[in-house]
């Protein structure tokens, strides 16, 4: 494992790094989980026909025209999310709680002072709020005996430029740091702590290394939605909503590289550990509307269509690092590097949103079934007003979305069934189709869930209980390179992923 040392130019971040930088925006804000009403998780979302409940009319504005009376419901529950990771066969796993508020609403509705069955039969106001994503989640991996190396990132990331050209993260910290380091006679190529020249002018990395990493994500996505929607002669229900989303992420990432020593002590500084930290504030607000119907073509029937316009977000993001190293053979064995405190703004655009839906509505009971698709490919990022700096940042993340984002297709299915006048019975699944090409990703990231619950009804009174499981498995990369840089880089794999969410919720409502 060894490469002469030679002039080479810059390169380019690789592509797959691109794909994991852009995919951490893109997904949280486009990509949503389901949550809502407990009668709506218990169905698996499968809402879309149906109306009449808080969470169906996000997914279609028309259900708001089912209403046969005003209402107001709160829903809150827990969640767990279970973590587990398997990296070159080491296995770890972490987890989360939390007590999430995810919806509170109320709808108003309006008749004629005599009931009518043609024509307007009602109108309708709605205004609430949905829990649409939660990304609370602790992340452990860790990997020993390795050969691949984070500086290595570094050393490409340097490649070209001289060290006052550096910037301010990554490769500047890792420089200041004393990680690395110019070759003999060069003024723009670099080699790595964890690297040594030999006497045959070669670079040797000699011994592996342990990695570990630790990521805290705290945070969510929230819709205010103001909706709309009238029922015409019983048979069509039609509905729009202008809804405002909000997002809230914060991401706290450590990560450790620690010498094994398998062979020798390496270089005069001769590197014991060193650890890198990033945090990392997101904090977005977008803009959407809906518009939806619902038609009868016979009483137990019910067809709906549903557009969501694509989310147009205005981000800022903040976010700084640390570098910190620690040696044997020093005078000084360790130091700290702190990067400045950045933040830049710009503009994301998630893809639009069709859903169908179709219903089976019984005496004493109904089976509900949605299709959503979402071409993740037509997302984009722009700089915000007149902020180009980062034309060179957006420009690549966009060509990226092209190449390795695609159309993802979601189905939800769900049954509900009368045991008592009073009493209902529910279970639902979903199958949430993943939003990246195969080719490019090990894991399939489809997300899949199976949910169950029960409701009491009375005229005035409800309440909803339910239980959902969501798994989904994805690739991490704690860094990544293009090993082709150098003969001598070892391929970086990625971390196995697997994700497990438990959810509790519990919906109150009255209606009036």
């Amino acid at each position: 494992m060894k490469r002469i040392i030679f002039s080479a130019t810059a390169l380019l971040m690789c592509s797959g790094l691109l794909m994991a930088q852009g995919e951490s925006d893109i997904l949280l804000m486009s990509r949503t989980q389901m949550n809502g009403t407990a009668r709506s998780v218990a169905l698996g979302g499968a809402m879309g026909a149906l109306g009449g409940d808080m969470s169906s009319i996000a997914i279609n504005p028309a259900g708001i025209g089912v209403y046969r009376s005003s209402e107001f419901a709160f829903t809150t529950g827990v969640n767990y999310n279970g973590t587990y990771t398997d990296y070159h066969g080491t296995k770890m796993n972490d987890e989360h709680f939390n007590l999430p508020i995810n919806q509170i609403g109320y709808v108003g509705t309006w008749m004629p002072m005599r009931e009518v069955n043609n024509g307007v039969v009602s109108t309708h106001f709605g205004i609430g709020y949905n829990r649409i994503n939660g990304f609370d989640q602790n992340f452990i991996m860790g990997g020993n005996s390795l050969k691949s190396s984070m500086l290595s990132r570094f050393v490409i990331d340097a490649t070209g430029k001289a060290t006052n050209q550096l910037g301010s993260f990554g490769a500047e910290l890792a420089y200041d740091a004393y990680l690395l380091d110019l070759l003999p006679g060069m003024e723009s190529e670099y080699y790595q702590a964890h690297e040594y020249i030999s006497d045959q002018n070669q670079i040797v990395m000699p011994n592996t290394i342990n990695q570990r990493q630790k990521i805290e994500k705290n945070g969510y996505g929230g819709e205010y939605a103001f909706t709309f929607g009238m029922n015409v002669s019983n048979l069509i229900q039609l509905g729009a909503s202008l809804n405002f989303q909000s997002l809230v992420y914060d991401e706290n990432n450590a990560y450790r590289e620690q010498n094994n020593y398998d062979v020798i002590a390496v270089g005069p500084l001769d590197v014991d550990y060193f650890e890198y930290y990033r945090n990392t504030n997101l904090r977005g607000t977008s803009i959407n509307a809906k518009l939806g119907v619902i038609v009868r073509p016979i009483q137990q029937l019910r067809v709906g269509l549903a557009y969501h316009t694509p989310n147009w977000y205005q981000v800022t993001q903040e976010y700084n690092e640390r570098m910190v190293s620690h040696f044997h053979a020093a005078e000084n064995n360790h130091a700290i590097v702190d990067s400045p405190y950045s933040d830049m703004e710009y503009k994301f655009r998630t893809p639009g949103k069709f859903v169908a839906s179709i219903a089976g509505v019984m005496e004493r009971g109904l089976v509900s079934v949605d299709y959503e698709y979402t071409d993740y490919s037509q997302a984009k990022f722009t700089p915000a007003g007149g902020n180009f700096d980062i034309d060179n940042v957006t420009d690549p993340l966009n060509q990226s979305i092209s190449i390795y984002y695609q159309p993802a297709h979601t189905i939800r299915v769900g049954a509900e069934m009368k045991l008592t006048d009073q009493l209902l019975g529910r279970l639902g699944a979903g199958y949430y189709g993943s939003p990246i090409k195969s080719e490019y990703t090990i894991s399939d990231m489809a997300r899949t869930t199976y949910s169950a619950g029960l409701g009491y009804r009375t005229n005035f009174f409800f309440c909803d209980v339910a239980y959902m499981m969501a798994t989904q498995k994805e690739d991490h990369y704690a860094f990544n390179y293009d090993a082709s840089v150098y003969d001598y880089l070892e391929p970086v794999s990625p971390v196995a992923v697997s994700q497990y969410n438990h959810q509790v919720s519990v919906t109150f409502g009255w209606k009036f």
